[in-house]
């Protein structure tokens, strides 16, 4: 009985270090515990924002390009409605200033291949020489290309289309189309089964707007393809 009193404080005092122990355990552990909700709480939340913000660019960007989309479409119809405005006159009937204008495209475009001639010979408004030199306008009256007909030495029922020219900095507009249309119409006028022109470059455009290639020839120092359309 002595004993069993004894050893009973060492075992109270046991079973309380292991109660502290447990206890100090179970705090840290719910401490932690709380920690780690917190932070997951946290990523969770800046990942939803994130995704929020995402979603927010997404919007943005599909409006910005919808917004460019309708501008660029505005553009192009504007553009569609000026080349309807387009118009053809006889060089001879134009001014001093868009005869020089001209002149000079022509002068930079082919005076590779004749350097002797001044911009304004480039212009035939004598009608002395068979030569017809038309030139297009917009709707601001600002001349923006030019093309001429000349005649054939060997048959009346051949025309020629040379000349052609397009404002450069009006160029990849639809003008060139345009003008192709004018010059088929004015040699319409003419007693010209088929209208012909040499072709240096830009053959893939003529064959778009229906000229065919015959077969080729040398002119001004080059070899050029001979193409024609059919007017009647």
């Amino acid at each position: 009985m002595t004993y069993l009193i004894n050893i009973f404080p060492r075992i109270t005092k046991l079973h309380l270090l292991f109660f502290a122990i447990v206890l100090s355990v179970s705090l840290t552990s719910c401490t932690n515990t709380k920690k780690h909700s917190k932070e997951l709480n946290t990523t969770t939340k800046t990942t939803h924002e994130n995704r929020e913000n995402t979603l927010a660019d997404q919007v943005v960007h599909t409006s910005s390009q919808e917004t460019q989309e309708s501008s660029q479409k505005q553009d192009s119809e504007k553009k569609h409605l000026k080349l309807l405005d387009l118009y053809c006159i006889v060089a001879s009937k134009a001014s001093l200033k868009d005869r020089t204008i001209v002149g000079k495209w022509l002068k930079e475009e082919f005076g590779h291949s004749q350097p002797y001639r001044t911009p304004s010979e480039w212009v035939h408004i004598d009608k002395n020489v068979p030569l017809i030199t038309y030139f297009i306008y917009n709707q601001e009256k600002q001349v923006v290309g030019t093309f001429c007909f000349q005649k054939d030495n060997t048959s009346a029922r051949k025309l020629w289309l040379a000349n052609v020219v397009v404002d450069p900095s009006r160029r990849n507009q639809g003008i060139g189309r345009k003008l192709n249309a004018f010059a088929v119409k004015e040699a319409k006028k003419s007693k010209a089964n088929y209208l012909y022109l040499h072709a240096l470059e830009a053959i893939g455009f003529w064959k778009k707007m229906g000229w065919t290639i015959i077969g080729s020839e040398p002119h001004c120092n080059d070899i050029v393809a001979i193409m024609r359309i059919e007017l009647e």
